[in-house]
């Protein structure tokens, strides 16, 4: 990566200048040697004209040092020059929009970005962590992190953040198996079981079982202002579902699991979904709503649950039927308030709280 700070970068003109006050030759002369005209010569001194490779072997014979010297110098410089520009503009970025509404702090906290109070020394490693050349393109490449709520609270730059912090996670990662719809379909019943068993390792089981599938499976700290419960797009070949660790509870990852594996069979490769907190869902979010009830529970399941019930729901009646048909009693509880058919604030003590990231 290259280093903003060096003060300092040998212009190639400098060097041949150098050699000709050195011996007391003058730029005709160096011309006449080189076969060149003397304003060519005059260009490459004050750094108009670049050394090319012809140029780089025609002063390695008349000056001396190698040819790879001499295109090295020229390459060298070019970098410093735009290393400063760079930076020049990194300065200017310093009071932009993205620059401001990107929670640096917070992302330092996090461990997510290095820490530094110099301003032009943050835009620059906000360019290395986003991987893009100027702020003004934060949204341009994380689509999916245009707004998708009239929520105002909603900081579509803290979005794209985070979405890029899963992406920079799975390319560290190396995935052998193809995504195969099959196999993710196939994989159903032993991810329930896993819900319903929530082993302490649960996450990990149910990223390998995911795996299997092709499909990837990541978990981010929750980053304030994005309101995000998971996220669902293609990374090359493969489906990447990425949750956050935003106020976990059992049900909530599994309904979020789900949510997102629905997108993944329903909606195809080209769409990317966000799952946030709001009111105002689209069709395909709520298809995906309806996906992931039907796996969780069934309707015949769920309808015979409430037929049992019809005189009162008790934590009994819940615990019961849930061991009888080896389903979470959380996520049954989950779509009881989800449904409305009971208030939030009743049997939350059969919700369990879990880490999604250790």
């Amino acid at each position: 990566m290259i280093n903003f700070d060096m003060g300092y970068a040998t212009k190639p003109g400098e060097i041949i200048l150098d050699y000709l006050d050195f011996y007391g030759f003058s730029q005709k002369w160096l011309a006449e040697r080189i076969g060149c005209t003397e304003k060519h010569i005059c260009k490459l001194v004050s750094g108009e004209a670049p050394i090319s490779a012809d140029i780089a072997v025609k002063l390695s014979t008349v000056i001396g040092s190698s040819a790879d010297f001499w295109l090295s110098l020229e390459d060298s410089y070019k970098i410093y020059k735009a290393s400063l520009a760079q930076k020049k503009q990194a300065e200017r970025e310093v009071n932009s929009d993205a620059y401001n509404k990107i929670p640096y702090s917070e992302l330092v906290k996090m461990g997510w970005i290095k820490p530094t109070r110099n301003s032009v020394e943050k835009v620059l490693n906000l360019y290395g962590f986003l991987n893009i050349t100027s702020l003004d393109l934060v949204l341009k490449t994380q689509s999916v992190a245009f707004r998708k709520t009239d929520d105002e609270r909603v900081n579509d730059y803290a979005v794209a953040v985070w979405l890029q912090k899963g992406e920079n996670d799975v390319k560290q990662m190396r995935f052998d198996a193809d995504y195969s719809e099959r196999k993710l379909k196939d994989s159903f019943s032993e991810l329930l079981d896993i819900a319903y068993k929530m082993p302490k390792d649960f996450f990990k089981k149910t990223v390998d079982v995911l795996a299997e599938c092709g499909v990837i499976l990541i978990a981010e700290k929750y980053l304030k202002g994005t309101y995000i419960n998971g996220a669902t797009r293609w990374i090359g070949n493969n489906p990447v579902i990425q949750l956050s660790d935003r106020g976990k509870s059992d049900d909530r990852v599994w309904f979020t699991l789900f949510h997102e594996i629905g997108h993944i069979l329903k909606h195809g490769k080209k769409e990317q979904f966000l799952n946030m907190d709001k009111n105002d869902k689209s069709k395909k979010e709520k298809e995906a709503d309806d996906f992931a009830s039907e796996t969780l529970i069934n309707h015949v399941t769920y309808e015979s649950f409430l037929k049992k019930c019809n005189n009162g729901i008790s934590k009994e009646k819940i615990v019961s039927f849930s061991d009888e048909h080896k389903i979470s009693p959380s996520i049954l509880v989950g779509r009881l308030k989800y449904d409305r058919i009971v208030e939030y604030s009743m049997f939350s003590e059969i919700h369990r709280k879990v880490k999604v990231i250790d």
